[in-house]
């Protein structure tokens, strides 16, 4: 089974931007009709131009219980139930996919890849053009289907005229009905016009009482939930939610100082055990604290996601997690919440950033199957290993694919990434990745690719690449076809689809690894020709990001050096320029030369790159029974305790510290070294990590 996600329904935005000298001498010559919003502007380009509003259709005679007119259209549709086909929403903001309004229109316009579950709209009318329905897509999902928001694009696709376009703001998300699941609220923060940040600050919840004693554990700190939805305003670029598994609590020093976020008490400090001080909107919640994946806040000093993966992760203003018949998933009935949101704003306004999470209880029949998680950011900035510096880099007018394995197996096996012993069978019912803006392709196999032969033998590689592999050749140890295999590919970073396989993809913990195994590949461009203009420039980056590990700092990505920059076409094309444009002038003094291209590496912000493979499975059975491991009798010899002495030889090798970055990363089990454990906390540290790295380069106890 392969699902892609490319550009179909994108097409007019192409269409539009081949044109854009012509539609903008159009609308700067040509008076047109000015609307207040993009969905005022909807109602006539699209409803009332197709007689959606007529009175045999969505007028008086409100077919399907829908009226689409002026004063009432925009209620009737956003968030409320379709009379027509249970289960579905009108118009769920962030979401084409979940719209039935969308996916009907879709179902005329683009009848080969959209099916409508009754029938298509317009019924007796001629089908939205491509930007109609373009544009439909860009309210919805860029526009988070507000009321009031001007999204970018949508003048010129319905041809009216808009104000400058504005930050949207999402609907908040209805409450769930009680007793069927509860709701988790990320306060509003503040993006300055023009501004790119990540932070990560903490709540406190307490669902107690709010949960059916069916959802509950046995001991009642904990309780089982079916799905998760998200939203969250579109600026977002991704949202990371996480549970604190440590021992420190809410109000523990180490936290920091708490105040109203939003209500009547906002900026007055208060006790994160009070739920109810800040008010009705206001959440009781620490400082954004500047960081990636929230590494370095809070009173341990772990790698917080990259260490414990996340409860929820959004990259879109709309997603659904719903889990298969019989797989549940569990979180504590209180604890602390790790927000890590990561935002960008494009425009002239400040923009708002708030997040809604709906939890819906698993009933008894779905509590069979607790889900696991796939979280693997092992080459996350494409190098082997994740502490090495200076990172890889991608120079300008260049291209490049970057492939890792995930390996399903035993403990103690090599390169296992997600612990399965012999007796159980992974069922993967979810795939996904993660990239940033130059990344164009992203694509998962089945099986266990490498380069055979040649300088980049044994190199992860991907089957429909050649090139990976120069004078050797690219197989799966199992003899897959890699076409056969593709599981997965997806050409929009900022829209990445999320295979949901039906039925759930099998594997044997029995089987030959290349059966255990997944291969997952991603390909950047950094301006490569014709796209030159693609390439990453100095001038737009933005900042590096800095992370404090109680300080030890660390930066990665931003803009690069200026004597690292070259020129952007023109005679000099691709030659060093140190930042100087006149460096790149066609003849001396024209004044038309463009220094400003820059290598591209691994970061935080989305001018630079990430790699992260996502997935979801269950295991069968629930419970496993461990194989015995037969340990050969040796002579015992006195030994010392030694930081990421995995094997306790008295040297910590470059195995042991890949072996730790894994573990500390999600992507390997604790029992794979718990000499890493220096202080037998149940997690590794950044501190341990630089305390074993200190044995490996000065031996253990120097």
């Amino acid at each position: 089974m392969r699902v892609t996600r490319s550009l179909p329904t994108r097409l007019a935005t192409f269409v539009v931007l081949l044109s854009v000298g012509w539609a903008s001498a159009a609308l700067a010559d040509t008076p047109c009709q000015t609307f207040p919003t993009t969905y005022d502007l909807i109602q006539q380009a699209v409803f009332e131009n197709h007689s959606c509003t007529s009175d045999l259709c969505h007028g008086s005679a409100k077919s399907g219980g829908l009226d689409l007119r002026a004063d009432v259209s925009y209620q009737n549709l956003v968030d409320m139930p379709a009379e027509t086909v249970p289960g579905w929403n009108r118009v769920e903001p962030g979401s084409k996919d979940r719209s039935l309004l969308w996916i009907n229109l879709a179902a005329l316009t683009l009848p080969d890849q959209f099916h409508a579950p009754l029938r298509g709209m317009p019924v007796s009318a001629a089908p939205l053009s491509a930007n109609e329905l373009e544009a439909m897509r860009l309210w919805i999902e860029d526009g988070g289907a507000s009321r009031t928001a001007v999204v970018d694009g949508t003048a010129n696709l319905l041809s009216g005229c808009l104000p400058t376009p504005a930050p949207a703001e999402v609907p908040s998300l209805p409450t769930p009905v009680p007793g069927e699941g509860v709701q988790m609220h990320m306060p509003a923060l503040t993006l300055a016009p023009h501004s790119e940040q990540e932070v990560c600050f903490s709540t406190y919840y307490d669902f107690t009482g709010q949960i059916p004693a069916s959802a509950l554990s046995p001991d009642g700190t904990k309780f089982y939930y079916k799905k998760v939805d998200i939203r969250q305003d579109p600026v977002s670029h991704h949202l990371i939610i996480n549970i604190f598994n440590g021992t420190q609590a809410a109000d523990d020093p180490a936290w920091g100082p708490y105040s109203c976020a939003g209500g009547p008490q906002a900026g007055q400090s208060c006790d994160p055990l009070n739920l109810a001080f800040c008010g009705d909107g206001g959440e009781c919640a620490t400082k954004p604290y500047p960081t990636a994946a929230c590494i370095g806040f809070g009173p341990q000093n772990s790698l917080n996601a990259l260490t414990n993966g996340s409860f929820v992760f959004a990259q879109s203003p709309a997603a659904e997690f719903l889990f298969p018949d019989g797989v549940y998933n569990e979180i504590p009935v209180k604890g602390v919440l790790l927000w890590d949101s990561h935002a960008f704003d494009l425009t002239n306004d400040s923009a708002r950033m708030e997040a809604w999470i709906n939890i819906y209880f698993a009933k008894p029949s779905d509590q069979q199957y607790e889900s696991q998680q796939i979280f693997n950011a092992s080459k996350i900035f494409w190098a082997d290993h994740v502490f090495s510096f200076p990172l890889p880099s991608l120079p300008p007018f260049q291209d490049r694919e970057v492939c890792q394995i995930h390996t399903f197996g035993r403990a103690g096996e090599p390169f296992v990434d997600s612990i399965v012993q012999p007796n159980q069978t992974v069922h993967l019912f979810e795939l996904s990745g993660h990239m940033h803006e130059h990344g164009k392709r992203f694509r998962i196999f089945r099986g266990h690719f490498r380069c055979k032969g040649g300088a980049q033998a044994g190199q992860p590689c991907s089957g429909l690449n050649p090139e990976m592999c120069p004078s050797g050749t690219c197989t799966d140890d199992g003899g897959r076809d890699p076409q056969a295999s593709l599981l997965y590919e997806n050409l929009v970073y900022n829209d990445p689809v999320i295979v949901r396989p039906d039925p759930p993809i099998e594997i044997s913990g029995a089987a030959p690894i290349a059966d255990r195994s997944l291969t997952f590949c991603g390909h950047w461009d950094n301006g490569l020709a014709p796209n030159i203009e693609g390439v990453k420039r100095r001038s737009t980056s933005a900042p590096a990001a800095s992370v404090d590990f109680h300080g030890v700092g660390l930066s990665v990505g931003g803009p690069c050096a200026g004597s690292a920059t070259r020129c952007i076409g023109g005679p000099h094309h691709n030659e060093l320029c140190s930042q100087k444009d006149a460096n790149c002038d066609s003849s001396p003094g024209a004044g038309d030369g463009d220094c400003d291209a820059c290598p591209l590496t691994g970061g935080m912000r989305t001018t630079d790159e990430m790699f992260i493979l996502f997935g979801n499975y269950w295991l069968d059975p629930q419970i496993s029974t461990p194989v015995p491991t037969v340990v050969p009798t040796a002579t015992p010899t006195p030994s010392r305790s030694c930081t990421g002495d995995c094997n306790n030889d008295q040297t910590v090798t470059i195995d042991e510290m890949l072996t730790l970055v894994n573990i500390a990363l999600g992507t390997a089990n604790r029992s794979a070294c718990t000499a890493a454990d220096a202080n037998n906390d149940g997690q590794i540290t950044i501190d341990e990590i630089l305390a074993a790295v200190n044995n490996s380069l000065n031996g253990c106890g120097g």
